[in-house]
């Protein structure tokens, strides 16, 4: 009998670690829909920590820091990208790693269609490299490659840190 009991509070547990889980997956993905719907969004500075990603950026003249797990290889500090945030609440906020900022102060463009698309891209991570002043360097960015028609895509390259460049499909200026 204790060992049925004690086979009965095991499975209770691991499904209790499942659907907790499976709640905080689900609720992380309702949260971004749902700060991508409010359609409100700033520009946020990444910041690499010990322990993950952090991020800054300013609503309404107040600075918010916040952290997020998730972030992919590659990043550097003081990377500019879209951070969308919760119109009633600005603390609540996830930022946008398929979105780049471009239209900085920081970032000196150029545009160049010599990149190439390398290794085992997951369906989630393109993985790229392009050459500047005769070095070539290899970026990471998060984007579907099985959906998207790359004979239109551009590398903007920072001029002062050619490390922080994107993939898009920002025409050249």
């Amino acid at each position: 009998m204790k060992n049925n009991q004690s086979c009965l509070a095991l499975f209770g547990t691991i499904m209790l670690v499942v659907c907790i889980g499976y709640y905080q997956l689900s609720s992380g993905k309702q949260k971004m829909d749902y700060l991508q719907k409010s359609g409100l969004a700033t520009i946020g500075r990444v910041a690499i920590e010990y322990k993950g990603l952090s991020y800054s950026y300013v609503v309404n003249g107040v600075t918010y820091k916040n952290a997020q797990r998730y972030s992919p290889r590659g990043l550097f500090n003081d990377e500019t990208y879209k951070v969308i945030y919760d119109p009633l609440n600005p603390e609540v906020s996830s930022i946008d790693f398929t979105s780049p900022v471009f239209d900085t102060t920081a970032y000196s463009k150029i545009c160049q269609q010599g990149f190439q698309i390398v290794g085992n891209n997951s369906p989630e991570l393109i993985r790229y490299t392009f050459e500047y002043n005769g070095d070539v360097f290899t970026r990471y960015q998060i984007a579907n490659a099985s959906q998207l028609d790359l004979s239109n895509y551009f590398v903007w390259v920072n001029k002062g840190e050619p490390h922080l460049s994107y993939l898009t499909n920002m025409p050249c200026k």
